[in-house]
C-alpha cells in the first residue's frame, strides 16, 4: 500500500511539472538537468535534449555563474531550505533575460534532488531600473540630479583626501533664462532647449570621468 502510494503521488508530481505554465527543471548535485518541463525549455528557446545536455551554470550569463556554482555547492553540503533570487539567463538566440530562480531539496526517483523554478522578469526589471534612473537624473537633460551630483562630490571628496589629490568644483548657471521664456513664441519650450543645448556642449567639453549634473532651473555642476 505505501509503494502505491508513493507511486500515485510520484504521478501526481510528474502531472504538475510537465503541464506547469512555470519553466521547472530538477537538477541533480552536478547542476546537470534530469527533467525539465516545456515551459523551460521555452524560456530559454532550446530544445528538451540540448537543455539536458548541458549544466544549468552553461545557460546563464557569464559574470552569474560563479555565485550559482558557489549557491548550488552550499545546497549540496549544508542542505536547507528554499532559495530565491535573480539571475541573468542566455537564450539560444544571444538575448539575455532576467529571471527569477527558487530552488528547493526533494526526492526524485528516490534520489536527493533540486526543484528548479525559473520565471522572466525581465520587463519588470526594465521598470526598475527605469525608476532607479529617474530618482537620480534629471528628467529634461538626464544629467545627474542634485542627490546623485551630491553623492559623486562627496566621493570624489574623499578620493581626493585619500589620494592626496586637488578636486576642481564648477557652478554654471544661465543668465537670462527668463528673459528668453517671457520673450520667445515658444516660450517655456524655448527655455527648455536652451538648457538641453548648454547641458550637450559642456558634456563634450567634459572628460568622460567627470560628472555634469544638474541641480534645477538653469543651475549646473561639473
Amino acid at each position: 500500500e505505501a509503494g502505491l502510494l508513493l507511486a500515485e503521488r510520484e504521478r501526481a508530481f510528474r502531472e504538475v511539472f510537465d503541464s506547469s505554465p512555470v519553466g521547472l527543471a530538477v537538477l541533480d548535485d552536478d547542476g546537470r538537468f534530469d527533467a525539465v518541463n516545456d515551459a523551460f525549455c521555452r524560456l530559454v528557446g532550446r530544445t528538451r535534449e540540448n537543455v539536458q545536455s548541458t549544466v544549468y551554470e552553461a545557460l546563464l550569463h557569464h559574470e552569474d555563474r560563479a555565485a550559482a556554482v558557489v549557491a548550488r555547492a552550499r545546497r549540496t553540503t549544508e542542505g536547507g531550505m528554499a532559495t530565491a533570487t535573480e539571475r541573468r539567463l542566455l537564450r539560444s538566440d544571444g538575448t539575455v533575460i532576467w529571471v527569477r530562480t527558487r530552488s528547493s531539496e526533494i526526492e526524485y526517483d528516490h534520489e536527493h534532488r533540486t526543484l528548479l523554478s525559473v520565471e522572466d522578469v525581465t520587463s519588470s526589471k526594465a521598470v526598475e531600473d527605469r525608476l532607479r534612473h529617474d530618482a537620480l537624473h534629471d528628467a529634461l537633460t538626464g544629467l545627474p540630479n542634485r542627490r546623485l551630483i551630491v553623492d559623486r562630490t562627496e566621493r570624489a571628496l574623499s578620493r581626493a583626501r585619500r589620494t592626496g589629490t586637488r578636486l576642481a568644483l564648477f557652478f554654471i548657471d544661465l543668465d537670462d533664462l527668463k528673459r528668453v521664456n517671457d520673450t520667445h513664441p515658444w516660450q517655456h519650450r524655448a527655455g527648455d532647449v536652451l538648457i538641453t543645448s548648454v547641458a550637450a556642449a559642456i558634456r563634450e567639453s567634459l572628460r568622460d570621468t567627470d560628472t555634469l549634473g544638474r541641480l534645477g532651473g538653469d543651475e549646473f555642476v561639473a
